[in-house]
């Protein structure tokens, strides 16, 4: 954010009465009223501005019509910022006599003190025409037309001024302030220095300077002239808050952080300030004190939304969502258009695993506009979250179209691909993300899971090598990389690497997947431990279970299987014969299959050993423990097959686990309803 600095001195002619034609040609005045003009006029050379007006009160009480102390009241009515009554004293003089240049003037800047633009361009009208060459009628004539936001004609006024004064620092430093409104700033930075070729130590013509420096995206020179001004006023706090907005442009957001900090020393509460530090710290990645800096901004301007959507960016780093959507809701009640609050929204419920929502948040979000990637972005992330990779391929697709450089919209379209089983797609995808940002952890992880379903062990190990390089601790990195190496039977610093995955598991650390660790570790105790961790850590516990405590009873104790593997694989091969050895009077049984339907005589066998086979491949999770749960599926209407608790969202994958469904829960009978993942 720019402050153009409008040097807004208004020039005065103070003391200088003698000038005036009327005064030349006036008749002669009682000795005793000249003399109390001249008392006037010395306590106002003396700066005693009370004893002057005094004087001139005394005298218009003897004298009402003497011009000449109706102006030099009004002047120093003006300057004790009483611009009404100075306003009033040169409507007098001008009843005296109209057309008067200095008192159309001196009103003029009065009105323009008040803000009263419109009225003040007026009054330099009036002078000007009386007297075309009043150069500091022109002058503050631009700055009330600049004050309207009529910027060329602002321009033309400070023209004017200079055609006759070519000396004029300040006219040439406002003539440059229209010029950056109107967005030429070349013209401006131009104009800037024929004011400082002038007057060299000119603050307000550095600090703009800057300012047009920084339009031109000359980012380092804009530096050097904010630091000119501060090493001439130390407390320019417009050129320290600039300084810092041009450093957090370079991402240099330490000095940044400094430059906002001293503006906060010489003005606590300035809001912009404020929320740019907040920003500033966003970029550190010191999220708590982005937090805090943005609640210090809403502290003085609750309704900052920039600062509310912001605050919410910072709180989705920190993990709070439901923090994040209640700050993207006070944006939302300030702009109810906020196209990235809506987004922000989205993308805090994509997290909670609330989907259907973040699409709706999202989907608003694109209604107001409609190319904005990061909407497209987490749009493509909800639709996955729901299953629907081709609606989300679409929507990422868009994204990349709209910003081919997006780095995380390429690694999602990847996840599509992969969720579409297309994975030499879905490897380019990554290869994309990563050529944009090499150091991109998803990517590389993604691109590491994509080689291991291509069964490109060696590839796969190399991917992972290269992601714990760039970061050390990435969840279950370490663990794939064991794998990867034990597929292609590298054995080099198996032990070291055995050590150092049972160190992390054993400390909580999200080292490997279960199944994984299964390789590494014979410790039911620390296998149990990698289980809960990544339990925790995949499926959080759901505020709205399935299960409301409903208790059923049945004539045979019911149970469920699942399984990827009900088809020609080991697993199976191990465990068909006890399927077949269930007891059917008194068990029953039900198979869900969420693996391929490879059609074998191991899938047709394992169909034979159950009462039901349930096949869910293409079904949305949720949905499949729903209606499993209340027995509406294959099963007539009948009341509970299983019980199940299911986390925020089930997943259902090849090489799920048990982790997605409840521990086993007996009724309030004596008959044990059971849940197996096998």
């Amino acid at each position: 954010m720019h402050f153009n600095d409008e040097d807004m001195r208004q020039k005065k002619r103070k003391g200088d009465w003698s000038s005036h034609r009327l005064k030349q040609r006036k008749p002669v005045v009682p000795s005793e009223i000249a003399s109390g003009f001249e008392k006037a006029l010395k306590f106002h050379e003396q700066r005693q501005p009370e004893q002057a007006e005094a004087w001139c009160r005394t005298i218009l009480g003897k004298a009402p019509d003497y011009l000449d102390a109706h102006l030099m009241l009004g002047d120093l009515l003006a300057e004790l910022e009483r611009h009404d009554e100075a306003i009033a004293c040169y409507d007098r003089a001008l009843q005296i006599n109209p057309g008067n240049p200095e008192a159309l003037y001196n009103r003029g800047n009065s009105l323009l003190h008040m803000s009263r633009n419109e009225e003040a361009a007026a009054s330099y009208d009036q002078a000007l025409a009386s007297k075309p060459d009043h150069v500091y009628a022109l002058y503050n004539r631009g700055n009330a037309l600049l004050g309207l936001g009529r910027r060329e004609e602002a321009v033309a006024s400070y023209d004017q001024a200079l055609k006759f004064a070519p000396g004029y620092a300040e006219a040439w430093n406002n003539r440059g302030n229209a010029l950056l409104q109107l967005k030429r700033d070349e013209a401006a930075l131009s104009s800037f220095e024929r004011a400082l070729a002038i007057e060299p130590d000119y603050v307000h013509a550095l600090y703009n300077r800057g300012n047009a420096l920084w339009g031109l995206a000359r980012l380092e020179e804009a530096i050097a002239s904010y630091a000119r001004v501060l090493a001439l006023k130390p407390d320019y706090v417009d050129a320290l808050y600039n300084r810092g907005n041009v450093l957090l442009e370079l991402e240099r957001y330490d000095a940044a952080v400094a430059s906002y900090d001293r503006a906060l020393a010489v003005k606590p509460d300035f809001v912009p300030v404020l929320y740019n530090r907040g920003n500033a710290f966003l970029g550190l990645k010191r999220y708590d004190a982005a937090v805090a800096s943005y609640d210090q901004a809403l502290a003085v301007d609750v309704d900052y939304a920039e600062a509310w959507n912001n605050r919410a960016n910072a709180l989705l780093e920190l993990g709070h969502y439901e923090e994040a959507i209640a700050s993207c809701d006070r944006a939302l009640a300030i702009n109810f258009d906020y196209a990235e609050a809506w987004n922000n929204r989205g993308s805090a419920l994509a997290a909670l695993k609330r989907n259907d929502e973040a699409l709706a948040s999202v989907d608003r979000a694109l209604a107001i506009k409609s190319d904005l990637a990061q909407a497209l972005y987490n749009r493509g992330n909800a639709l996955s979250g729901l299953e629907r990779h081709d609606e989300a391929l679409a929507s990422l697709e868009r994204a990349v179209a709209i910003a081919p450089d997006y780095a995380e919209a390429w690694n999602s379209r990847g996840n599509a691909l992969l969720g579409l089983k297309q994975y030499e797609a879905a490897l380019a995808s990554y290869e994309r993300a990563l050529a944009i940002k090499p150091d991109y952890g998803h990517a590389l992880y993604n691109r590491g899971n994509t080689l291991f379903a291509l069964e490109r062990f060696e590839e796969m190990s190399g991917a992972f090598e290269g992601l714990l390089r760039v970061a050390p601790d990435y969840d279950y990195a370490k663990g794939y990389l064991l794998y990867a190496k034990l597929h292609c039977c590298d054995w080099v610093g198996y032990d070291q690497a055995v050590e150092l995955i049972t160190r992390d598991v054993v400390a909580g650390k999200r080292a490997t997947f279960p199944f994984i660790f299964l390789c590494v570790s014979q410790s039911p105790s620390a296998q149990l431990q990698c289980a809960q961790t990544y339990a925790n850590d995949q499926q959080a516990a759901s505020k709205d279970a399935l299960w409301k405590g409903e208790r059923y009873r049945h004539d045979r104790i019911r149970l469920a299987y699942l399984s990827a593997d009900f088809r020609e694989h080991a697993v199976a091969s191990l465990i068909a014969g006890l399927f077949e050895a269930h007891d059917r009077s008194r068990f029953e049984t039900t198979a869900i299959a969420f693996g391929p339907d490879r059609d074998d005589e191991m899938r047709s066998r394992i169909k034979g050993a159950f009462d039901r086979f349930i096949d869910v491949r293409n079904e949305r999770d949720a949905d499949v423990a729903f209606a499993e749960r209340v027995g509406d599926r294959h099963s007539n209407g009948s009341t509970g097959l299983y019980y199940l608790e299911p986390r925020q969202d089930i997943r259902i994958s090849p090489g799920a686990d048990s982790r997605k469904f409840s521990r086993l829960s007996r009724d309030d009978g004596d008959k044990l309803y059971g849940l197996y993942c096998c």
